[in-house]
Protein backbone atom coordinates (compact mmCIF):
# COMPACT_ATOMS: atom_id res chain seq x y z
CA UNK A 1 0.00 0.00 0.00
CA UNK A 2 1.32 3.38 -1.41
CA UNK A 3 -0.21 6.50 0.16
CA UNK A 4 0.15 10.31 -0.64
CA UNK A 5 -0.60 12.30 1.93
CA UNK A 6 -1.16 16.61 1.75
CA UNK A 7 1.10 17.56 4.27
CA UNK A 8 1.54 20.56 4.67
CA UNK A 9 0.53 21.29 8.41
CA UNK A 10 2.91 18.80 9.60
CA UNK A 11 5.84 20.64 8.42
CA UNK A 12 5.14 24.23 9.21
CA UNK A 13 2.03 24.24 11.74
CA UNK A 14 2.93 23.80 15.91
CA UNK A 15 -0.41 23.90 17.32
CA UNK A 16 -3.26 21.08 16.64
CA UNK A 17 -3.29 20.36 13.10
CA UNK A 18 0.19 20.28 12.73
CA UNK A 19 0.56 17.76 15.75
CA UNK A 20 -1.97 15.94 14.53
CA UNK A 21 -0.77 15.27 11.16
CA UNK A 22 2.68 14.54 12.33
CA UNK A 23 1.35 12.38 14.60
CA UNK A 24 -0.63 10.92 12.16
CA UNK A 25 1.81 9.98 9.89
CA UNK A 26 4.54 8.57 12.10
CA UNK A 27 1.95 6.54 12.89
CA UNK A 28 1.10 5.59 9.02
CA UNK A 29 4.61 4.78 8.50
CA UNK A 30 4.03 2.08 11.24
CA UNK A 31 1.29 -0.18 9.22
CA UNK A 32 3.37 -3.21 7.75
CA UNK A 33 0.82 -3.02 5.04
CA UNK A 34 2.12 0.25 3.71
CA UNK A 35 5.15 0.31 1.99
CA UNK A 36 5.80 3.90 1.23
CA UNK A 37 4.66 6.98 2.13
CA UNK A 38 4.58 10.43 0.38
CA UNK A 39 4.29 13.88 2.31
CA UNK A 40 3.32 16.74 -0.36
CA UNK A 41 4.15 19.97 1.37
CA UNK A 42 5.22 23.32 0.01
CA UNK A 43 8.13 24.05 2.65
CA UNK A 44 9.49 22.66 5.46
CA UNK A 45 9.79 24.63 8.84
CA UNK A 46 9.36 21.86 11.51
CA UNK A 47 11.50 18.53 11.83
CA UNK A 48 10.39 15.98 13.87
CA UNK A 49 12.73 12.98 13.96
CA UNK A 50 9.99 10.19 14.33
CA UNK A 51 9.26 11.28 10.47
CA UNK A 52 12.43 10.95 9.00
CA UNK A 53 12.19 7.43 8.34
CA UNK A 54 12.54 5.09 4.65
CA UNK A 55 9.07 5.16 4.59
CA UNK A 56 8.29 8.67 4.57
CA UNK A 57 9.80 10.54 1.19
CA UNK A 58 8.83 14.43 1.52
CA UNK A 59 8.06 15.90 -1.60
CA UNK A 60 8.18 19.77 -2.19
CA UNK A 61 7.78 21.74 -5.46
CA UNK A 62 9.99 21.38 -8.38
CA UNK A 63 10.63 23.34 -11.58
CA UNK A 64 8.47 26.72 -12.04
CA UNK A 65 6.33 25.80 -9.07
CA UNK A 66 9.26 26.85 -6.83
CA UNK A 67 7.78 29.93 -7.87
CA UNK A 68 4.24 29.27 -6.14
CA UNK A 69 4.63 26.74 -3.70
CA UNK A 70 0.87 27.63 -2.26
CA UNK A 71 -0.24 27.15 -6.35
CA UNK A 72 1.23 23.96 -6.37
CA UNK A 73 -0.54 22.89 -2.98
CA UNK A 74 -3.75 23.66 -4.36
CA UNK A 75 -3.16 22.87 -8.03
CA UNK A 76 -1.03 20.07 -8.46
CA UNK A 77 -1.02 17.55 -5.59
CA UNK A 78 -3.71 15.46 -7.59
CA UNK A 79 -0.99 15.09 -10.33
CA UNK A 80 2.10 14.37 -8.05
CA UNK A 81 0.32 11.68 -6.51
CA UNK A 82 -0.90 9.75 -9.81
CA UNK A 83 2.61 10.04 -10.61
CA UNK A 84 4.18 8.47 -7.85
CA UNK A 85 1.58 5.22 -8.14
CA UNK A 86 -0.04 6.00 -5.07
CA UNK A 87 -3.00 3.65 -3.98
CA UNK A 88 -4.44 6.59 -1.57
CA UNK A 89 -4.45 10.64 -1.27
CA UNK A 90 -5.27 11.58 2.28
CA UNK A 91 -5.72 15.46 2.75
CA UNK A 92 -4.86 15.82 6.61
CA UNK A 93 -6.70 19.63 7.01
CA UNK A 94 -10.32 19.65 5.51
CA UNK A 95 -9.18 20.20 1.90
CA UNK A 96 -8.28 18.44 -1.16
CA UNK A 97 -6.42 20.43 -4.48
CA UNK A 98 -8.40 21.37 -7.03
CA UNK A 99 -7.19 18.77 -9.27
CA UNK A 100 -7.65 15.74 -7.32
CA UNK A 101 -10.01 14.78 -10.18
CA UNK A 102 -6.03 13.28 -11.92
CA UNK A 103 -5.68 10.92 -9.40
CA UNK A 104 -7.25 7.52 -9.49
CA UNK A 105 -6.89 6.11 -6.69
CA UNK A 106 -9.09 6.04 -3.25
CA UNK A 107 -9.35 10.09 -2.17
CA UNK A 108 -9.98 10.41 1.77
CA UNK A 109 -9.99 13.53 3.41
CA UNK A 110 -10.11 14.77 7.65
CA UNK A 111 -12.25 17.14 8.78
CA UNK A 112 -11.16 18.74 12.35
CA UNK A 113 -14.26 20.87 12.88
CA UNK A 114 -16.63 23.56 11.41
CA UNK A 115 -16.20 26.47 13.45
CA UNK A 116 -16.28 28.77 10.56
CA UNK A 117 -20.34 27.65 10.62
CA UNK A 118 -20.61 27.26 14.55
CA UNK A 119 -18.95 30.63 15.73
CA UNK A 120 -18.99 32.46 12.06
CA UNK A 121 -17.70 35.70 14.30
CA UNK A 122 -14.15 34.51 14.75
CA UNK A 123 -13.81 34.73 10.99
CA UNK A 124 -13.63 37.41 8.36
CA UNK A 125 -16.28 37.12 5.86
CA UNK A 126 -13.38 35.57 3.47
CA UNK A 127 -12.04 33.24 5.32
CA UNK A 128 -15.97 32.07 5.87
CA UNK A 129 -16.58 31.69 2.12
CA UNK A 130 -12.80 29.68 1.50
CA UNK A 131 -13.16 27.80 4.36
CA UNK A 132 -17.01 26.69 2.58
CA UNK A 133 -15.89 26.45 -0.62
CA UNK A 134 -12.75 24.02 0.41
CA UNK A 135 -14.81 22.03 2.35
CA UNK A 136 -17.68 21.61 -0.11
CA UNK A 137 -14.86 20.43 -2.89
CA UNK A 138 -13.63 18.22 -0.32
CA UNK A 139 -16.96 16.45 0.75
CA UNK A 140 -17.76 16.18 -3.10
CA UNK A 141 -14.70 14.89 -3.99
CA UNK A 142 -13.29 12.24 -1.12
CA UNK A 143 -14.65 8.63 -1.14
CA UNK A 144 -14.34 8.89 2.55
CA UNK A 145 -14.44 11.17 5.42
CA UNK A 146 -12.72 11.33 8.19
CA UNK A 147 -13.99 13.45 11.60
CA UNK A 148 -11.86 13.32 14.69
CA UNK A 149 -14.96 13.56 17.07
CA UNK A 150 -18.12 12.46 17.60
CA UNK A 151 -18.79 15.97 17.74
CA UNK A 152 -17.27 17.44 14.33
CA UNK A 153 -19.11 14.44 12.68
CA UNK A 154 -22.56 15.84 13.91
CA UNK A 155 -21.80 19.48 13.29
CA UNK A 156 -20.94 18.83 9.67
CA UNK A 157 -23.84 16.35 9.15
CA UNK A 158 -25.89 19.51 10.75
CA UNK A 159 -24.45 21.96 8.12
CA UNK A 160 -24.22 20.05 4.99
CA UNK A 161 -25.82 17.12 3.43
CA UNK A 162 -24.22 14.11 3.33
CA UNK A 163 -24.20 10.62 3.77
CA UNK A 164 -23.51 9.10 6.95
CA UNK A 165 -22.21 6.20 5.61
CA UNK A 166 -19.16 7.67 3.70
CA UNK A 167 -18.15 8.98 7.63
CA UNK A 168 -15.91 7.42 10.04
CA UNK A 169 -14.94 9.15 13.54
CA UNK A 170 -11.42 8.51 13.95
CA UNK A 171 -9.77 9.86 17.11
CA UNK A 172 -6.07 10.59 17.07
CA UNK A 173 -3.02 9.28 19.11
CA UNK A 174 -0.76 10.89 21.20
CA UNK A 175 2.58 11.56 21.30
CA UNK A 176 4.73 8.96 22.91
CA UNK A 177 6.53 11.58 25.40
CA UNK A 178 3.15 12.60 27.09
CA UNK A 179 2.29 8.79 28.11
CA UNK A 180 6.42 9.14 29.56
CA UNK A 181 5.63 12.49 31.09
CA UNK A 182 8.20 11.75 33.92
CA UNK A 183 10.40 10.54 32.00
CA UNK A 184 10.58 14.34 30.68
CA UNK A 185 10.38 15.79 34.27
CA UNK A 186 14.26 17.33 34.52
CA UNK A 187 13.73 19.20 31.33
CA UNK A 188 12.39 22.17 32.91
CA UNK A 189 12.27 23.96 36.49
CA UNK A 190 9.19 25.11 37.47
CA UNK A 191 8.48 28.53 38.81
CA UNK A 192 6.33 27.18 41.39
CA UNK A 193 5.99 24.34 43.82
CA UNK A 194 2.50 24.01 43.01
CA UNK A 195 0.88 24.94 40.08
CA UNK A 196 -2.35 24.50 37.66
CA UNK A 197 -0.89 24.45 33.67
CA UNK A 198 -2.50 25.67 30.50
CA UNK A 199 -1.95 24.63 27.10
CA UNK A 200 -2.97 25.98 23.99
CA UNK A 201 -3.59 29.40 21.67
CA UNK A 202 -4.42 32.45 23.48
CA UNK A 203 -7.34 33.39 21.80
CA UNK A 204 -10.95 34.26 22.19
CA UNK A 205 -12.66 30.48 21.53
CA UNK A 206 -10.12 28.75 24.23
CA UNK A 207 -11.84 30.84 26.78
CA UNK A 208 -8.39 32.40 28.57
CA UNK A 209 -10.00 35.80 30.07
CA UNK A 210 -11.82 33.53 32.26
CA UNK A 211 -9.49 31.59 33.22
CA UNK A 212 -7.09 34.24 34.11
CA UNK A 213 -10.34 35.63 36.00
CA UNK A 214 -10.40 32.31 37.89
CA UNK A 215 -6.78 32.76 38.84
CA UNK A 216 -7.18 36.07 40.34
CA UNK A 217 -10.12 34.92 42.20
CA UNK A 218 -8.59 31.65 43.33
CA UNK A 219 -5.25 32.81 43.70
CA UNK A 220 -3.90 29.68 42.29
CA UNK A 221 -0.67 30.17 40.70
CA UNK A 222 -1.32 29.63 37.23
CA UNK A 223 1.33 28.36 33.91
CA UNK A 224 0.11 29.27 30.62
CA UNK A 225 1.84 27.73 27.73
CA UNK A 226 0.71 29.16 24.11
CA UNK A 227 1.14 32.28 21.94
CA UNK A 228 -1.53 35.43 22.23
CA UNK A 229 -3.16 36.22 19.19
CA UNK A 230 -2.67 39.53 18.17
CA UNK A 231 -6.45 40.29 18.12
CA UNK A 232 -7.03 39.20 21.33
CA UNK A 233 -3.53 40.71 23.06
CA UNK A 234 -5.59 43.81 24.16
CA UNK A 235 -8.03 42.36 26.23
CA UNK A 236 -5.92 39.65 28.10
CA UNK A 237 -2.52 41.77 28.62
CA UNK A 238 -4.27 43.95 31.16
CA UNK A 239 -4.90 40.56 33.46
CA UNK A 240 -1.41 38.84 32.50
CA UNK A 241 0.16 41.52 33.47
CA UNK A 242 -1.39 41.65 37.00
CA UNK A 243 -1.22 38.55 37.73
CA UNK A 244 2.22 38.57 36.91
CA UNK A 245 3.23 41.01 38.93
CA UNK A 246 1.12 39.41 41.97
CA UNK A 247 2.97 36.34 41.06
CA UNK A 248 0.40 34.41 40.08
CA UNK A 249 0.91 33.93 36.65
CA UNK A 250 4.03 32.65 34.31
CA UNK A 251 3.60 32.42 30.85
CA UNK A 252 5.77 30.83 28.39
CA UNK A 253 5.76 28.90 25.24
CA UNK A 254 6.76 25.50 24.65
CA UNK A 255 6.85 23.42 21.21
CA UNK A 256 8.48 20.07 21.58
CA UNK A 257 5.80 17.32 22.83
CA UNK A 258 9.14 16.17 25.67
CA UNK A 259 9.15 19.25 27.29
CA UNK A 260 5.29 19.94 27.63
CA UNK A 261 5.03 16.65 28.68
CA UNK A 262 7.83 18.08 31.75
CA UNK A 263 4.65 21.12 32.29
CA UNK A 264 2.21 18.48 32.75
CA UNK A 265 4.21 16.00 34.81
CA UNK A 266 4.82 18.99 37.51
CA UNK A 267 1.55 20.62 37.78
CA UNK A 268 -0.87 19.52 39.92
CA UNK A 269 -4.01 19.61 37.36
CA UNK A 270 -4.80 21.35 34.24
CA UNK A 271 -7.53 23.25 32.58
CA UNK A 272 -8.69 23.83 29.02
CA UNK A 273 -11.05 26.31 29.03
CA UNK A 274 -12.78 26.21 25.46
CA UNK A 275 -15.89 27.06 24.33
CA UNK A 276 -15.64 25.73 20.79
CA UNK A 277 -13.27 22.96 19.85
CA UNK A 278 -13.39 19.95 16.71
CA UNK A 279 -11.85 17.71 19.52
CA UNK A 280 -9.04 19.42 21.81
CA UNK A 281 -6.50 17.65 22.34
CA UNK A 282 -4.59 19.24 25.25
CA UNK A 283 -6.99 17.86 27.55
CA UNK A 284 -5.84 14.35 26.02
CA UNK A 285 -2.23 14.82 25.98
CA UNK A 286 -3.04 16.27 30.12
CA UNK A 287 -4.66 12.61 30.29
CA UNK A 288 -1.47 10.33 29.40
CA UNK A 289 0.48 12.57 31.24
CA UNK A 290 -1.74 11.44 34.04
CA UNK A 291 -2.88 14.67 34.76
CA UNK A 292 -6.84 15.76 35.13
CA UNK A 293 -8.33 18.17 33.07
CA UNK A 294 -11.07 20.93 34.03
CA UNK A 295 -12.74 21.69 30.50
CA UNK A 296 -14.81 24.70 28.81
CA UNK A 297 -18.30 23.41 27.15
CA UNK A 298 -17.23 22.80 24.13
CA UNK A 299 -18.93 19.31 23.83
CA UNK A 300 -16.31 17.21 22.19
CA UNK A 301 -13.99 18.11 25.10
CA UNK A 302 -15.08 15.32 27.14
CA UNK A 303 -14.51 12.99 24.62
CA UNK A 304 -10.90 13.94 24.97
CA UNK A 305 -10.84 14.64 28.64
CA UNK A 306 -12.51 11.33 29.46
CA UNK A 307 -13.99 13.11 32.70
CA UNK A 308 -17.06 14.33 32.31
CA UNK A 309 -18.08 16.03 35.18
CA UNK A 310 -14.82 17.83 35.25
CA UNK A 311 -16.68 20.11 32.37
CA UNK A 312 -17.49 23.33 32.97
CA UNK A 313 -20.08 26.36 31.35
CA UNK A 314 -16.81 28.67 30.83
CA UNK A 315 -17.48 30.91 33.03
CA UNK A 316 -14.74 32.54 35.69
CA UNK A 317 -17.16 31.42 38.43
CA UNK A 318 -17.88 27.42 37.50
CA UNK A 319 -13.69 27.72 36.82
CA UNK A 320 -12.93 28.40 40.10
CA UNK A 321 -15.12 26.61 42.08
CA UNK A 322 -13.77 23.46 40.53
CA UNK A 323 -10.08 24.78 40.63
CA UNK A 324 -10.77 25.31 44.44
CA UNK A 325 -12.15 21.72 45.21
CA UNK A 326 -9.42 19.74 42.98
CA UNK A 327 -6.64 22.16 44.63
CA UNK A 328 -7.95 21.49 48.51
CA UNK A 329 -8.88 17.90 48.14
CA UNK A 330 -5.92 15.52 46.97
CA UNK A 331 -7.85 12.50 47.73
CA UNK A 332 -10.19 12.98 44.71
CA UNK A 333 -7.70 14.71 42.69
CA UNK A 334 -5.94 11.46 42.83
CA UNK A 335 -8.85 9.73 41.89
CA UNK A 336 -9.47 11.86 39.00
CA UNK A 337 -5.57 11.49 37.99
CA UNK A 338 -5.99 7.20 37.55
CA UNK A 339 -9.42 7.45 35.67
CA UNK A 340 -7.99 10.06 33.31
CA UNK A 341 -4.67 7.93 32.65
CA UNK A 342 -6.85 4.85 32.23
CA UNK A 343 -8.95 7.20 29.27
CA UNK A 344 -5.88 8.09 27.55
CA UNK A 345 -4.65 3.97 27.43
CA UNK A 346 -7.17 4.00 24.56
CA UNK A 347 -5.22 6.78 22.25
CA UNK A 348 -2.22 4.86 22.38
CA UNK A 349 -0.68 4.96 19.38
CA UNK A 350 -0.55 1.27 19.05
CA UNK A 351 -4.11 1.16 19.38
CA UNK A 352 -5.15 4.23 17.04
CA UNK A 353 -2.62 2.56 14.90
CA UNK A 354 -4.49 -1.10 14.32
CA UNK A 355 -7.84 1.37 13.69
CA UNK A 356 -6.25 2.90 11.29
CA UNK A 357 -4.55 0.01 9.57
CA UNK A 358 -8.68 -1.53 9.51
CA UNK A 359 -9.92 1.55 8.00
CA UNK A 360 -7.34 1.79 4.89
CA UNK A 361 -7.50 -2.37 4.34
CA UNK A 362 -11.21 -1.39 3.87
CA UNK A 363 -11.38 1.77 1.60
CA UNK A 364 -8.89 -0.02 -0.82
Amino acid sequence: MTIAFEAKRAYVNTTGLGSYARNHLAMTASLPDVQEIFALTPSIKISDTRLKTEKIQTILPKGLWQLAPLAWRRFGLGRVAQRVKADIFHGLSAELPADIRHFKGKVVVTIHDVLFRTRPNDYTAFDRWMHDYKLKRAIASAHHIVCISQETLDQLCQHYIIDRSRCTVMYQSVHPEYFSAENCQSLIKPPYKNFILCVGTIEPRKNTLSLLKAVEKTRVPLVLIGRIKKKYKHEVQPLLSRLSQKNLLFHTTASRPAEIAAWYYHSEFTVYPSVAEGFGLPPLESAAAGRACITGPSPCLTESSGLPELQTDGSPEQLADLILQLWNDKTLLSELHKRAKSHAENFRPEIIRHHWEHFYRKIL
